[in-house]
């Protein structure tokens, strides 16, 4: 069985990690759960870490002369500062990270992670690369397959291009023929076959009802 880097991923500490929401909650997170066997969790709670107690007087975003603060309104208490200095030292101290799970709609975890997070989707993959990835691996086998083989191939491929399809076809035509030409690098590759099997939910037979799922 093909081995798995675990990734490293700050979540915030509220998902399934500890009673340190505002009022003592914890959160239930299935997608958290279930990813546990898998990742390297870094819980946090930044303002548990600032001191602020459990529970505590909710910190809200306030908008002051066009800029975005973190203030408890109650009190009255501006730490904006004070969470921008923690988040900082807390990032510089952890060395790299590959994601991040933070609770939604929470200010401190989403405004102070706010610069962090866009850095690291300031270049999302193109979905042309994908599209290269492939035609690249047809490559092995261009010489060996029929033109009606080419053809399931670049169809799908240009369907995806046109938003009409996934690439599930695509990919699923180039593993095949790896196992028919016994193409071991192809068939070691991560692209070809990205997801542990414990993380896999939908049932093949059940992913063409794709209507069905949302409900």
């Amino acid at each position: 069985m093909r081995e798995f880097v675990r990734p490293k991923v700050v979540v915030s500490g509220c998902l399934e990690f500890d009673h340190c929401r505002y009022n003592g909650d914890m959160i239930s997170s299935p997608i958290v759960a279930n990813l546990m066997e898998y990742v390297d969790f870094l819980p946090v709670c930044p303002e548990v870490e600032l001191g602020l107690g459990i529970p505590r007087d909710p910190v809200r975003i306030v908008l002051e002369n066009g800029e975005q603060r973190l203030v408890q309104s109650a009190s009255g208490r501006n730490v904006t500062e004070v969470m921008e200095t923690f988040c900082t030292d807390f990032l510089n101290s952890t060395g790299n990270i590959d994601g991040f799970i933070l609770k939604y709609r929470s200010p401190s975890c989403g405004i102070k992670y706010e610069r962090h997070l866009y850095s690291v989707f300031s270049r999302p993959s193109r979905y042309t690369s994908n599209i290269n990835i492939l035609v690249h691996a047809f490559g092995y086998f261009s010489e060996g397959i029929s033109t009606q083989e080419k053809s399931l191939f670049f169809d799908p491929i240009q369907k995806y291009k046109d938003g009409k399809t996934s690439l599930c076809s695509a990919i699923n035509t180039i593993r095949a023929w790896a196992v028919r030409f016994e193409d071991q690098y192809l068939m070691n590759q991560t692209f070809f076959d990205p997801f542990l099997e414990g993380l896999l939910e939908v049932d093949h037979v059940d992913s063409h009802h794709r209507e069905d799922l949302w409900k």
